[in-house]
């Protein structure tokens, strides 16, 4: 009783009606019959080993993603739940804010602690290179535009318009642009993030930015199925099961 996924790829969900999901995917496994799980949860069984696509419930929640996943199994064992319930996890945010007087070339790397409570920066989070400014188009400041050919007293043509950033948070009658970057999923918990800069030759900066400790709590997965559970004729109260 082995759920395999290795062989499946291309999964899509196309929204159908109401809550109605057709979920579809590619798979490898011949002669095997494919089950679906929402948030974790075991909604549906192919019929036949070839079918690729089935229809599912999706609870639709704005506050968080459901995770639709689809794994092979034998015939004999398609009927039961055989994936154990998933842990809750979610995400942090980061934002701060692209100072001018940063390089073109520098970028930011991303630490935590893992819970430990000193931030570990001999292993950064983010896969690539997160670069601060997209070329030096993006900057605004003295020397990066045609002098004189902008406002009174500014030489910002690349800079932010009115409304369009953070007011307040760039230079001297400039509103200000962010980086914003966001964890892998974490477990619950509290967890304290560092952030260091390279510029394009690789040298590191000397000083740290650290937040403070972040609480870390997984959003209530959305219900899928709301039932009357109980009715109180007398006073008008009804009494509602989720699933």
């Amino acid at each position: 009783m082995i759920l395999l996924n290795d062989g499946i790829s291309k999964v899509k969900a196309q929204p159908c009606y109401g809550s109605a999901v057709m979920v579809s995917w590619q798979s490898t496994y011949a002669g095997k019959r494919h089950q679906v799980y929402v948030n974790g949860k075991f909604v549906g069984v192919t019929e036949e080993a070839s079918q690729r696509q089935l229809l599912v419930n999706v609870p639709f929640s704005e506050q968080s993603a459901s995770t639709i996943e689809v794994f092979a199994i034998e015939a004999g064992d398609a009927e039961q739940s055989l994936k154990p319930a998933a842990e809750k996890q979610a995400r942090a945010e980061l934002i701060f804010t692209k100072e001018q007087f940063l390089p073109v070339g520098a970028k930011t790397d991303f630490f935590y602690d893992n819970q430990s409570g000193n931030v570990d920066y001999q292993n950064r989070l983010n896969e690539n290179d997160i670069r601060i400014w997209q070329g030096s188009q993006e900057k605004g400041g003295f020397g990066l535009s045609k002098f004189g050919e902008s406002d009174f007293g500014r030489d910002s043509s690349a800079a932010a318009g009115f409304g369009k950033a953070l007011f307040g948070e760039g230079g001297f009658g400039f509103e200000g642009l962010t980086v914003r970057w966001q964890s892998k999923q974490l477990s619950a918990g509290r967890y304290k993030f560092g952030i260091k800069l390279r510029d394009e030759f690789g040298n590191e900066s000397t000083q740290t930015v650290e937040t403070q400790s972040l609480t870390i709590i997984p959003p209530v997965m959305p219900g899928e199925k709301l039932e009357v559970a109980q009715f109180d004729k007398d006073s008008g109260q009804i009494i509602f099961a989720i699933d």
